[in-house]
């Protein structure tokens, strides 16, 4: 009988290596890369809720003991959200987990931690800034690897593939040159 390390002498010197071969990426998982994957944008691309709750700027509420704040709209996900609106003095949004969170909000806090009145909501507690938030680039940040050469794709590796919404086929182009068959 020959040792394991002799064995896997023998597979390597009898093994080729296989050339590169185009998949998809709905067929790359098991495949293993050849070179690095690169993110080529921030992921997730922008701010966006944690928790269904209410967006709002917590300097509104520094120097007040009123904490009821005027709601002045509804976000969720997938919503298109103007980067020029702005949240009025003691404003508010209502927000879904994903929506894109206003650049001028700096805290979420979570509906089970407001009282709804109406057009109002009153916190039940504050929050402090970056509460119940996902920062932009939190997962993945411009040129930040997504794999690495030799990983063996997991279905894993194709969602941070995929969510890349803007470059995905760059990124499956790309995918396509640098992928090995695995044996």
């Amino acid at each position: 009988m020959i040792s394991y390390r002799e064995a896997i002498e023998i597979i390597t010197a009898q093994s080729r290596l296989l050339e590169a071969e185009t998949v998809s990426i709905e067929n790359a998982v098991g495949r293993i890369l050849t070179e690095n994957i690169l993110s080529p944008e921030f992921l997730p691309p922008f701010s966006n809720s944690a928790m269904d709750g209410f967006a709002y700027r917590q300097k509104d509420l520094d120097h007040s003991e009123r904490w009821t704040l005027n709601i002045q709209g509804t976000l969720a996900a997938g919503d298109s959200f103007s980067p020029e609106a702005k949240t009025a003095f003691q404003g508010a949004w209502e927000i879904m987990t994903g929506a894109q969170v206003p650049s001028d909000c700096d805290c979420v806090i979570k509906v089970e931690e407001t009282q709804r009145n109406g057009s109002q909501v009153t916190l039940l507690k504050t929050g402090s800034p970056g509460d119940n938030m996902r920062e932009a680039g939190a997962d993945f940040k411009v040129g930040d690897p997504i794999a690495f050469k030799g990983t063996r794709l997991l279905p894993e590796h194709l969602m941070a593939f995929a969510r890349s919404e803007e470059h995905t086929s760059e990124l499956q182009s790309h995918l396509n040159l640098v992928c090995r068959l695995l044996l």
